[in-house]
This record gives structure tokens, sequence and C-alpha cells, in this order.
């Protein structure tokens, strides 16, 4: 049986990616090892790593990786040396070099999962981080991305950056589709108000959650609910909203379970604030799985890649700003009879959006 080992700087278990990338490994006969963590790591940076870190920066990046993620080295002596691996893929810029060390070791095929343009993970306003990560982050990829038989990204207008900048050998778009293992309960159209707003997953402040509530809260539209499971330090929203009538939070559910509970939903809300290139191109999970559970979806214009896909089906909504205004202007005039047209389209919408399909663009890209 052919082995593949996938190196994860994470928590492997709530990486939503990972456990596709196992999964598809494994129907297609693999034997799958993940070097990895199975709980969530520390993020902080000793200060005598920070010194190093500045030091190495200049003088060795390989090893200023090994300060500024200071459990890597321990992940690696994790990794069986003497097993031989016919697949070795990298999860996330911070395991290529990893990556590149195994598969060169033992002469695997050597797969690169990008994910989104490292480069452009944080926004330009973060200075500190592009002073101080992002030239590692480019030195990295630089060097050692042309190694990798198949980059593998999420999005068309990502995969246009990093064949610009790094020209790899071959790149792929792998969307962030769903894992569906059994049929999905069907979405039928909404006979009674209020319309349930959905969103679910890790909470960041810089997505902008914060503007989308408070622009639910002050629509004049006393029809709609939004409803929130979320992952993270969120408390203060808990805090501030538990009083409302118009936002409920619901405890997080296993991530197996998601796909099959968005149904009892009416409306779900992926946007992100367009404040870095990778907000503005991203093709997140719950996109996806709002689309597959039958639910419609509101984005941003600036959200291109997803306003180009609800655009183009017309399964969706699209806002002209990322702003509590225009937000609220559009809560404003939601209304049950063009949110049950949208319904209704997507469920007679032949494009499905399965995982499986996405992951059978790999196989054949990697053979």
């Amino acid at each position: 049986m052919k082995k593949v080992l996938i190196v994860v700087y994470s928590n492997y278990k709530k990486d939503n990616r990972v456990r596709k990338h196992k999964y598809f490994f494994e129907k297609a006969g693999y034997n799958v090892d993940i070097a990895g963590f199975e709980k969530d790591i520390s993020w902080n940076i000793k200060i005598k790593d920070k010194i190093f870190y500045l030091f190495n920066l200049i003088f060795n990046k390989e090893k200023a990786l090994y300060n500024y993620f200071s459990q890597l080295e321990m992940l690696e002596n994790k990794i069986d040396i003497e097993k031989k691996y016919d697949v070795v893929l990298s999860n996330d810029w911070n395991t290529l070099y990893t990556g590149y060390k195994i598969a060169k070791k033992h002469k695997a095929k050597f797969i690169h999962d990008s994910h989104e343009f490292a480069i452009e993970q944080k926004p330009k306003f973060n200075i500190k981080w592009r002073i101080f990560v992002r030239p590692l982050i480019k030195y990295i990829e630089k060097k050692y991305i042309d190694f990798a038989d198949l980059v593998v990204t999420v999005s068309n207008g990502i995969a246009g950056k990093i064949n610009k900048l790094y020209k790899p050998k071959k790149i792929k778009v792998i969307k962030n589709c769903p894992l569906i293992k059994n049929k999905l309960p069907n979405k039928n159209n909404i006979k009674a108000l209020p319309i349930k707003l959905y969103h679910h997953g890790g909470y960041s402040k810089i997505r902008g959650l914060e503007k989308i509530i408070k622009s639910i809260v002050q629509s004049s539209n006393e029809n709609i609910n939004i409803y929130l499971r979320l992952i993270g330090n969120y408390e203060h929203l808990l805090t501030k909203y538990e009083k409302s009538n118009k936002v409920f939070f619901k405890e997080p559910l296993d991530p197996d379970k998601i796909i099959y509970d968005i149904h009892n939903f009416d409306l779900g809300i992926p946007m992100i604030a367009p404040n870095s290139f990778n907000a503005r191109h991203a093709l997140s999970n719950k996109f996806f799985e709002y689309l597959a559970g039958g639910i419609p979806v509101v984005v941003c214009k600036k959200n291109y890649e997803m306003a180009k896909i609800v655009k183009k089906y017309n399964i969706g909504y699209t806002i002209n700003e990322f702003n509590i205004d225009s937000m609220k202007n559009f809560w404003d005039n939601l209304n049950l009879i063009t949110l049950n047209k949208k319904i209704k389209k997507l469920r007679n919408l032949k494009k499905s959006y399965k995982a499986k399909n996405e992951w059978k663009k790999l196989f054949k890209a990697v053979k």
C-alpha cells in the first residue's frame, strides 16, 4: 500500500482541509500519516527566540523559521524518517521547508497546499508583520516552492498571484467544498418569519463580524435574526448582545455535522472585511457549506471570488461596500419573496459543491 505523509503545524483535527486530504487519500488506497498536533498549540514566542529570530532573519532564514515556530523541530522529530513515503504534502507555508526535506529524502512526490497567498496573510496596515514576518515567508516560498511537483490553493485569484510570483511546476485550484458522506436534508421555501441569518466558524476581529452584527441590530427590519456558532474568544460579543432580540448564540458543532444543520437556517453570511488580498479572493469553507446545505449567501462585492460565483448562478446577494450603512440598507430591504426565489434557484442548480469533485482534480494532477 502506498504511503502519504501530511505535515501540519496546527491542530489538524480542527482543520477541515487537512481532514479532507486524509479522507480522500485513504479512499484512494493510501496509508495516511499526519505529522501535526492533536490539540491547540501556543503561538507565544519566547524573548530568547525573538532575539535569535531577528538575528537569523538576516543571516540564516531557515534557522529563523525554527525560532518563529518553536515547536516545528518537535513536530519533525515525530516523523518516522525510516518509513518510505510515496507522497509528502506540506500544509501551509510554515511546513513547506519540512515537506521539501522529507520528500527529497524519500524521493517522494511533493505536494504543497498553500491555501491562500501567504505573503498577504495580513492587511497592509499591519506594519510589524510586514517588516518582520513577511520577508521570511517570501524567502521560504521563493526558495522551496519550485521543488513541489504540485501546488494547490483555494481560488483562481490566489493561484494567479502564486503563479506570477513563483512560477511553480504545476498549480491547481482545489476549492474548499464540503465533505458530504450522507444525503443532505432538503431546504424548502421559507413559510414563516423571521428570516434566520447564519454565520459559523472561527472568530477573528479582523474579519469584521462585529460590523455585520451591528448593522443587523440597527436595521429597521424586525423580521430578521442572526444565529452564530463561533469558535474562539468572542465573550465580549456575548456580553454585548445577550439581551438583543435579534442576535442568538448557539453551541459549535462537530465539523462533520455542520453541513447537515444548515438547512435549519435561511441565509448564510460568509462575507468578510475585504482588507487584504486574501480576504478579497477568499473562497471559504463556510461559503460552500451554505450553498451545499441549500441556503443562499450574502457577500460583499469586494469579496471578488465569492461575488463572482453568486452573480454567475444568481444564488445569493452582493452588497456594495463592507460598511454598516451599506449592510443596514440591505437588511432593511431583505424579504421572503426574493429570498425564496434564490432558494429555488439554488435547489434547481445542477452544479454540485462537493469536495469529491475537487479532490479528483488533485489526484489527476499528481499522477
